[in-house]
């Protein structure tokens, strides 16, 4: 069994997962969110997405996503490697397709270093340096994503090896991000990531049920969190590709909003971003909540509180977007009602009221349809060769004598036929 065989297989035990909880998928139940408010059954089960959503908070989740919530796993790797060992699932060796993520199956397949220890040490250490405070960055965001302290971290430039203090931005078990604190470092010397490429930091929030900014750095990220909203960073640039991958495997709960850097970079990744949403169908918006500054964090640090009011502008914005949107597809819905053409109705009645029907030329048969033909269908019925075509054809040509247009189809007679009628 391959990847893409083994999610889809995973993804059709969702209503069993569900009845094993002891949960009725043909009823509403209670919310699945530890964040939803209120005991009100608001959830259900959506056979055909696969998934459950809640009423309420708005909430999406696939089994993936419930198993995350069930087994307290944030990874997606470490969720991954959970669903499959609960239904005995066996890959071949390969790499994840998630972006940036290696797929352990067994000991024997494990290639990729697991820093867990490191960042939980490196988390350990946080409170030695003020580096994140100055970022704009509260402890609870810390804590929240072990964001840590790395004073001997070695790396390697043009020069040789060479050593910073670092913040270290964990990205999975097996990649983290690395800062250099000194703030004169050149361009070249400000970052390094470990474990390879790094994958989309905070994926989570894409299935929130809450509209998710998307920004480049992971500072950004965790500065639009410090100010109430979602986000999702991608690591780098070059990070699109796979990004797009992501949602078309795992759409958003939620709408988008782009909100690159301000620079030439950021720029042309956000006009592929927007290309590619545009052409899958997926809801976003451009918002540019950074101005002028150059990015978020650099924003956030520079006048929280201006920031702070752009983001919820930005949110408020997209809000009354949707309600717009669906406001009107309410009044379009509105106008395939029987109640919107309810005067139409109306007002046939009465003009029928007065109307007198059109003589077929054969005063016993006007007589006996109540005063010739009204509109509607009629549907002649007799034996064959009863003189039904004739008696139609006698009918058309009357009304075409009394200045009425007639239109004639035959799927079996001839014109020839019809006109010798």
């Amino acid at each position: 069994m391959n990847r893409e065989q083994a999610d889809e297989f995973v993804k059709d035990q969702l209503e069993a997962y569900l009845k094993r909880k002891g949960i009725d998928t043909g009823e509403p139940f209670a919310c699945m969110n530890p964040d939803h408010r209120g005991d009100n059954p608001s959830m259900i089960y959506d056979q055909a997405l696969r998934k459950v959503h809640c009423f309420g908070c708005h909430a999406s989740f696939d089994i993936f996503a419930l198993i995350g919530l069930d087994y307290h796993l944030t990874e997606p790797v470490d969720i991954l490697n959970k669903a499959y060992e609960l239904y005995r699932i066996k890959l071949q060796k390969m790499e994840m397709e998630r972006p940036g993520f290696k797929l352990v199956t067994n000991k024997s397949d494990e290639t990729a270093q697991d820093y867990t220890d490191y960042i939980q040490q490196a988390h350990e250490r946080v409170g030695e340096t003020d580096y994140f405070r100055r970022r704009g960055i509260s402890q609870a965001i810390i804590d929240r994503f072990s964001l840590g302290y790395e004073p001997d971290f070695t790396t390697k430039d043009g020069t040789g090896l060479r050593t910073w203090q670092a913040g270290i931005i964990p990205t999975s078990r097996f990649t983290y991000t690395a800062r250099n604190m000194d703030p004169q470092a050149q361009p070249t010397e400000r970052i390094r990531k470990r474990g390879g490429s790094s994958p989309l930091f905070n994926p989570q929030a894409l299935h929130s049920g809450k509209p998710v900014f998307i920004v480049e750095g992971e500072l950004d990220a965790l500065s639009l969190l410090e100010v109430g909203a979602e986000a999702t960073a991608l690591a780098s640039p070059s990070n699109t590709e796979p990004f797009i991958d992501y949602i078309k495997r795992y759409p958003p709960a939620e709408g988008l909003i782009l909100s690159l850097d301000n620079d030439s970079t950021g720029q042309e990744t956000a006009r592929k971003l927007a290309q590619e949403l545009k052409a899958l169908e997926i809801p976003f918006s451009q918002v540019n909540v950074s101005d002028p500054y150059n990015d978020p964090n650099e924003a956030l640090t520079s006048n929280r509180e201006v920031f702070a009011r752009a983001v919820q502008d930005a949110l408020r914005a997209l809000n009354a977007l949707e309600a717009e949107e669906a406001a009107n597809g309410r009044e379009e819905y509105g106008k395939t009602c029987a109640a919107y053409y309810i005067g139409d109705f109306q007002d046939g009645v009465s003009d029928g009221a007065a109307n007198h029907g059109i003589s077929t030329g054969f005063e016993g048969l006007d007589l006996a349809l109540g005063g010739g033909m009204f509109e509607g269908l009629y549907i002649l019925e007799a034996y064959g060769s009863a003189g039904k075509t004739a008696l139609v054809m006698q009918i058309a040509d009357r009304l075409a004598g009394n200045g009425h247009d007639v239109l004639d189809f035959s799927l079996e007679t001839a014109r020839r036929e019809l006109m010798a009628r």
